[in-house]
């Protein structure tokens, strides 16, 4: 059976693709053949928010990887110090709470089913990413990158946008703050059940996402 992959964004945007290959044992002539030994599982695959400015083609993009329910979101800790600093959160904070009740004040009845995060090796919070499904049924996903400490932002636009594919619609809206903060947020299930693109607008401008 083919290997699952697994994807998960590093610093920098970029996509890796991880894929868990069989292993194979090499037989020479009039040897016997032996089972190789079992392995234990590969550790799931995070997925890490980079706070880049975003381009047009990585709101979609972003939003589709987020919503494969294949793809796994789970806690990181990234041990590169040449990728940046991110800010540290206080103790009294709980800012995936916090981006948990944004989201639900606005969409009808959200009910998470996994978060991610990524920490630094200072143990700045660098991104969250969320998903869950609303009311009607439809898959919601939202990520929320932090800036860099110390380094230049540069604001981008707020976006809306939306594909269709049969009776399968993708709608999303992404922004990047001047202070370096990238937000996407997306919904993606039949068109007619979902919130109006100002929705999605109003909560990916919202500051209480940010920490």
């Amino acid at each position: 059976m083919a290997a699952h992959p697994r994807l998960a964004r590093a610093g920098g945007g970029a996509v890796v693709l991880v894929v868990a290959g069989a292993a194979f044992l090499s037989v020479g002539r009039g040897a016997q053949a032996r089972h190789p030994p079992t392995a234990p599982p590969p550790p799931a695959v995070p997925l890490v928010s980079t706070p880049s400015p975003l381009t047009t083609a990585e709101g979609p993009a972003w939003v589709r990887l987020l919503a494969n329910p294949a793809v796994v979101l789970s806690s990181y800790a990234r041990s590169v110090p040449g990728i940046g600093v991110c800010p540290v959160v206080p103790v009294s904070e709980e800012p995936t709470a916090r981006i948990i009740a944004v989201l639900g004040a606005r969409l009808r009845g959200l009910t998470v089913s996994t978060v991610g995060q990524s920490v630094d090796q200072n143990a700045g919070l660098c991104s969250v990413q969320v998903r869950g499904t609303d009311a009607a049924g439809a898959t919601v996903v939202a990520s929320v990158g932090a800036p860099q400490v110390h380094a230049v932002h540069t604001a981008v636009p707020e976006r809306t946008g939306r594909e269709q594919v049969g009776r399968v619609q993708l709608q999303y809206a992404e922004v990047t703050t001047a202070a370096g903060w990238s937000v996407v947020v997306g919904v993606v299930g039949p068109g007619r059940t979902q919130p109006r693109s100002d929705i999605l607008a109003r909560l990916a401008a919202d500051p209480r996402l940010a920490w």
